[in-house]
């Protein structure tokens, strides 16, 4: 049985990961979405041009998905493939290890159904499964191979990997703050050596990461201000459909199927564990960064799919029920219903063809992402090498397919009055060679009105109009910079 078992496992993990890389490969346009393309964009600045993060722009995120970004780049230049392959690949190892878990706490049977449900969940719409490549990912990753090597607890040994482990995933996301105080709280019932070692790994490996910083040239107050402070401060976004977001993430959403199983296993409990404080932290984490986004939903999903497996395995075992048509169930249950990526191949194999001239007659049809990557080669292809660019609205998706640099490190002024100090003097210091404005509704609703008043001004005084393409007007600089 125990081989039975093992096979099982094997063949769950890979059905897991070839249904991860369908849904991430054949979703979103074939290209980098935002956020990718942003750290894709400061990645590639890092290692291609010797612009450490925060000098050659700025987003609150660590430097460790710029620099796995940024090695994407060196090997494969813009694309979109590897970071979420490599992500898949860390988030195989993240089930592999939720199952060790289990197993530890009940034996294979449920950790069979925790990897099932996990693994799914993942897939979900609803937790952002097309973007494997977030930083939530490496940091749940680091959170659940910390948390195995606590509760394995063979020695000294292993409380040191695991605090270094959550040390790591902390470094990568803030809310990896989470797995850190479950551990933490409960490492004090292991008595004070794992206490000791627990913290003493933490340390450990945030000071490396310091000092390897410190060696790449990026300067630690930079590190605080960007990826730390201006995560609580003002300029950092904030969800204003506050109560339609948590209704939606928490209920309308396949997040239910959790919770009567959730449930039953602290009722069965009826006390405080390592899995309940973690859950509890990771909600808290949740509720703080207030915007409520599919992704980070996949903070709760370890926590969340132990707990349910656990009892489900009890209740299955105490009715008698036979254990692989409970499995079938969870499968069905669980199974992602997104066809996104079935109408991807069907683009592929039937696609529409769309002038680049289409997009600039109203009414102003919206820009697809694959449609924002030709305008960024367009613009490539019609720029110099050395050539600055700016594209407003929050178009990273653009500028990172143009490989050009844009003027300042930040893209808008809605982030918060220092940011914008900084960006309309970087600007007005290097006006860019190339400016983009779209034609459509969403700059008015996604960009201040004084920042597209700076920018219609910076037009109408230093620009030309070149052409329209792909839904944006094109100014080309007619006058020497000042």
């Amino acid at each position: 049985m125990t081989t039975a078992y093992r096979h099982t496992i094997l063949y769950l993990l890979l059905a897991l990961v070839l249904l991860q890389l369908a849904v991430t490969l054949l979703t979103y346009g074939f290209s980098l979405y935002d956020d990718e393309a942003f750290w894709h964009y400061i990645g590639r600045n890092w290692l291609r041009h010797g612009l450490v993060p925060y000098s050659g722009g700025a987003d609150n995120k660590s430097p460790l998905i710029f620099l796995i970004f940024g090695i994407s780049d060196l090997l494969f230049g813009v694309n979109y493939w590897f970071p979420r392959v490599l992500g898949t690949g860390v988030e195989a190892l993240g089930m592999w290890y939720l199952y060790r878990i289990a197993v530890l706490m009940a034996g294979r049977r449920a950790g069979i159904l925790a990897v099932s449900m996990y693994g799914l969940a993942l897939l979900w719409r609803s937790t952002e499964g097309r973007f494997v490549s977030l930083t939530e990912t490496y940091e749940v990753t680091c959170m659940i191979l910390a948390v195995y090597y606590f509760l394995l607890g063979r020695g000294n040994r292993d409380y040191l990997i695991s605090g270094s482990l959550a040390g790591l995933g902390f470094a990568f996301r803030l809310t990896g703050i989470a797995g850190m105080a479950a551990i933490g709280l409960f490492s004090f019932q292991r008595g004070w050596k794992a206490v000791l070692y627990f913290t003493g790994g933490l340390v450990l490996c945030l000071v490396i990461l310091a000092g390897a910083a410190t060696l790449a040239g990026i300067h630690l107050s930079d590190c605080w201000q960007f990826a730390i402070a201006d995560n609580f401060g003002g300029g950092s976004f904030q969800n204003r459909d506050y109560p339609e977001s948590v209704t939606k993430g928490f209920f309308h959403s396949e997040m239910i199927l959790f919770y009567p199983p959730v449930l039953a296993y602290f009722l069965m409990k009826k006390k405080i564990d390592i899995l309940f404080i973690w859950l509890v932290a990771g909600c808290l984490c949740i509720w703080r960064i207030g915007y409520f986004s599919n992704a980070h939903l996949k903070d709760i999903l370890p926590p969340l799919a132990l707990t349910a497996a656990l009892s489900i395995d009890r209740m299955m075992d105490t009715l008698r029920l036979p254990f692989k048509q409970g499995l079938a169930v969870i499968w069905i249950c669980w199974f992602p219903k997104d066809t996104e990526p079935i109408f991807c191949v069907d683009n592929v194999l039937h696609p529409v063809i769309a002038t680049p001239q289409s997009y600039c007659a109203a009414p102003w049809s919206p820009l697809d992402n694959y449609s924002r990557k030709k305008l960024g080669l367009w613009i490539k292809a019609n720029t110099g090498i050395h050539d600055k660019v700016y594209i407003a609205n929050y178009a990273s998706a653009i500028l990172v397919y143009t490989e050009r640099l844009c003027p300042s490190i930040y893209f808008s002024t809605n982030e918060g009055d220092r940011a914008k100090k900084i960006f309309y003097r970087q600007m007005d210091a290097d006006k860019p060679d190339l400016l983009a404005v779209p034609l459509n509704n969403d700059y008015e609703t996604n960009v201040s009105k004084e920042q597209r008043d700076y920018i219609r001004d910076l037009t109408s005084s230093w620009y030309r109009e070149d052409t329209c393409m792909y839904g944006y007007t094109i100014y080309r600089i007619q006058k020497k910079r000042s």
